[in-house]
This record gives C-alpha cells, structure tokens and sequence, in this order.
C-alpha cells in the first residue's frame, strides 16, 4: 500500500512558507506507518521550501518512497 502524506497542517502546523512545529502524534504515526507501507510526501511546496520540508522529514526519521510523485 503507498500512503500519501501532506506537509503543511498535517505533519507541521500551517506556517507556510516557514515550517511550525509538529502536529501532534503525525511524526509517530507516520514513523509505524513507514515500517510497513510505503509513504509518498505530497505537498504544494516547491523549490527550496520544499527542500526544507523533506530535511525537517528527516531529522525526525521519515523516510519517504517519493516526493510528490507516485512511482507506482
């Protein structure tokens, strides 16, 4: 199964283009989800915004199968 995940106001609290703190239980739930399914981030962000976005990501060990792109 591929789940996709938004950025902004799902994972980080809506503070475009500045990125907020985590949404509450977004981070853990997405770190179980990744153990067993594959997690595309697909966000409006481009750029270096969205550069920042995925860094954010991985500094809190969400590892993503793409980035708004499905490779299926």
């Amino acid at each position: 199964m591929i789940i996709a995940v938004d950025f902004d106001g799902t994972l980080a609290v809506h503070k475009y283009p500045e990125i907020g703190d985590e949404v509450d239980g977004a981070i853990s739930s997405c770190l179980k989800l990744q153990e067993s399914f594959k997690l595309i981030l697909y966000t409006m962000r481009s750029g270096e915004t969205l550069d920042e976005a995925v860094a954010w990501c991985a500094e809190r060990r969400l590892k993503f199968w793409a980035v708004n792109e499905n490779l299926n």
